[in-house]
């Protein structure tokens, strides 16, 4: 069975403040921690959720009272992109956003570009310089609500398995990016 799958690397200087986002009546962000984990029965937590808490990564949450509603992760750690079997590996002024995840009956509501958001303006507040961030190029949804919040297309990567043998080619640097990003195939990095 052949299987094709490519990524867009976006990336956003973090000089320019994050546009602010109107949140839907009752919604507020913060930062997730291991009470907020453990008592989030509706959402889909990664199963390494405690592990990548333990690391220093930190989540973005919604909330509607006590429930979390959507989250996205921040790392300043190498972290593995299954999709591409790559890991990505932020230089020290940069950060890396992924596993985002919002409620099926939340979306459409800018949750995840509110979450950009916020997590784009803790990272300045770190100093930061950069954040990255992979989207499936098929998630319209997903990709506008990255470039909502100023994210620029920095670079494609595609893998394509066909009967266990894969291979991985990446799309040049996009005009304008500032950097290459470093991807490495060592998972245990």
């Amino acid at each position: 069975m052949l299987r094709l799958v490519t990524l867009r690397l976006y990336e956003r200087r973090l000089d320019v403040a994050a546009p602010l986002i109107a949140l839907p009546a009752g919604v507020e962000l913060g930062m997730a921690d291991r009470a907020t984990v453990r008592g989030a029965a509706e959402i889909q937590w990664h199963p390494e959720v405690e592990q990548r808490l333990r690391d220093g990564q930190q989540c973005a949450v919604a909330r509607r009272g006590q429930d979390v509603i959507a989250y996205c992760w921040l790392a300043s750690k190498p972290v593995w992109v299954g999709e591409i079997e790559h890991a990505v590996v932020p230089g020290p002024d940069e950060v890396y956003l992924y596993d985002a995840f919002t409620l099926p009956e939340w979306r459409g509501q800018k949750l995840f570009s509110a979450l950009l958001a916020f997590l784009i303006d803790l990272a300045h507040r770190q100093d930061r310089k950069r954040a990255l961030i992979f989207v499936d190029a098929r998630n319209r949804p997903s990709r506008r609500a990255i470039e909502r919040v100023g994210f620029e297309l920095a670079q494609t990567v595609s893998r394509m398995e066909l009967a266990g043998l894969s291979r991985v080619w990446f799309g040049g640097l996009s005009p304008g990016s500032t950097a290459p990003v470093n991807l490495i195939k060592d998972r245990r990095r």
